[in-house]
């Protein structure tokens, strides 16, 4: 009962997240279209950063945070989700479907994001899970797609802040995704040097407790 009520309140907390972050940008006056692609970068991005912080976390403190592990897969095909609709938008309405635009800088890290994001997309599924000897090293590709979705991230970021026609706003959701960005990587390093001499994955040590 305990870990069903832990999930419930993660996941809310994750959807209280994407709506502050779809708020935040309604209150920006610019057209719908390019409000709704913007949240779509935002979202997944915020999303790919929360499924990446699990891992570390449930080795940092198993006890508060293994009984999230389960709820990883879920939420990095959400992000995939997320990711895809924002590519597939900006690329429709903002470069008008020129592939061109695919392999020019800084497009091209968008490109190679997407294309990891749809490799570990396929291979997440159970199929794969059972069928894939070398499974786990494949869905390490999930910190290469978190470089370069990090890296398109700041490349395409406005600054601290932000004109529209007369009036000036405070960038605050891309200025906190890049800090959350940051705090992943730590966390990463941390989990890492934690688990290094133990040889186990944040899996095997949520089994242990």
């Amino acid at each position: 009962m305990i870990n069903v009520y832990r999930n419930t309140s993660f996941i809310s907390l994750v959807m209280a997240g994407l709506a502050l972050l779809a708020v935040y940008g309604a209150l920006f006056p610019i057209p719908a279209s390019l409000a709704f692609i913007r949240f779509l970068a935002l979202g997944g991005f915020f999303l790919l950063c929360v499924c990446l912080t699990i891992g570390p976390l449930a080795v940092i403190q198993p006890s508060a945070f293994c009984p999230l592990i389960a709820q990883r897969r879920a939420i990095g095909l959400a992000s995939f989700i997320f990711a895809i609709g924002h590519f597939l938008l900006a690329f429709w309405l903002q470069y008008g479907l020129q592939i061109g635009a695919l392999l020019g800088w800084p497009m091209l890290v968008a490109t190679i994001g997407l294309a990891l994001f749809i490799i570990l997309a396929i291979t997440s599924a159970d199929w794969a899970i059972k069928s894939l000897p070398n499974w786990k090293n494949v869905q390490r590709l999930a910190y290469l797609a978190f470089a370069a979705s990090l890296m398109h991230f700041i490349l395409k970021a406005n600054g601290l802040f932000v004109k529209v026609g007369d009036a000036t706003f405070v960038n605050a959701a891309e200025i906190a995704l890049i800090g959350f960005g940051i705090i992943v990587v730590a966390l990463q390093v941390i989990g890492f040097l934690m688990i290094r001499g133990r040889k186990v994955q944040a899996g095997a040590v949520c089994k242990e407790n």
